[in-house]
Parts: C-alpha cells; structure tokens; sequence
C-alpha cells in the first residue's frame, strides 16, 4: 500500500520571484526529474531589476578602478605619488566589496551562482529564469531512494503574473 506523508511525498513549487510566466514545460500527471524544467519567468520584480543594475554598475566601477590602478603603476611611484596609488588600490577593494555586497542580494533574491556568473561575463541583467524541479529531499529516512517526481497540479498560465512565493505547481 502506498501512502502519501506529508513533508516527504509531495512538494508546492512557488515563485521565486515576481515576473509573469512565459513558459511552462509539463504537463499535469507527467513524471519528470530533479533539475527538468518546470516554468520560464520575466523578471519584473523592481528589487531583482535594480539589484542586478547595481551589479553591473559596481563591475563597470571595478574595471574602471583597476584600468586606472594599473595605469598609475605603470607610470611608476618617481612619477606620481604612492599615497594616489594607494587611494586607487582603495578605490579597487572598495569596489569589490560592494560587488561582494550586491552579488549577495542578488543569491538572497533567488539568482543562483551560475546566473549571476553568467552576468558577470555577458556584462546583461537576466531577463528570465527557469524554475527547475527540486533536488530530492536529503534524510536519513529516505536516503538513497531515488524517485521521478508526478506533477499534480500546474496552478498557472502562460501570460499570467505571479507574486515571489506564489503556488506555480504541486509535485507528488
């Protein structure tokens, strides 16, 4: 006999953030995978937008700083004094600490390492994400069982507009 328990058997799959789905991959009562592809999202929650701008901005600021850094070194300490290389070797950890900072906010917001490395190479905000299905739960109870996940309910549209921390969809 199977039975379902609560907290181990089924997962709600929410919203990370606010955006509007542009996609959704299963179908219901079809069985996928940790990691499968559950919904594409825009992005238009104004706390993840500005977030990442800020990002790129304090990446600009850092490649500005070491530019500048690398050029007074080259001129050389008879030509200009340590105390300015040293206010630009500031300028440089201040500005890493303020990636530091936002690369942070943006993990908090629900961007993962791999996206925000990607904007750090493209120099461009995400314009969506995908929301994936959950690892399985990790427990002494279940450990080494391995399942396929059963969607049991998509709870959204495409085109529709939905709220960080909203039901998208029920996994069983």
């Amino acid at each position: 006999m199977v039975v379902e328990r609560s907290g181990r058997s089924s997962a709600d799959i929410t919203a990370p953030m606010t955006g509007v789905v542009t996609q959704v991959y299963p179908l219901e009562r079809q069985a996928i995978e940790p990691g499968d592809a559950l919904f594409d999202l825009k992005l238009t929650h104004e706390d993840v937008v500005t977030a990442q701008t800020e990002f790129l901005a304090n990446l600009q600021i850092l490649d500005v700083a070491n530019q500048e850094l690398g050029r007074l070194q080259r001129i050389g300490e008879s030509v200009i004094p340590g105390k300015r290389i040293i206010e630009q070797r500031y300028a440089v950890d201040k500005s890493r600490a303020e990636i530091s900072a936002k690369r942070q906010s943006l993990l908090l917001h629900g961007i993962s390492d791999q996206q925000i490395a990607t904007m750090e190479q493209t120099r461009e905000v995400l314009r969506e994400i995908t929301v994936v299905a959950p690892d399985y739960p990790k427990n002494h109870e279940d450990e080494g069982t391995e399942h396929q996940y059963f969607v049991q309910s998509i709870d959204v549209n495409r085109g529709q507009s939905v709220e960080a921390g909203q039901k998208m969809a029920k996994l069983g």
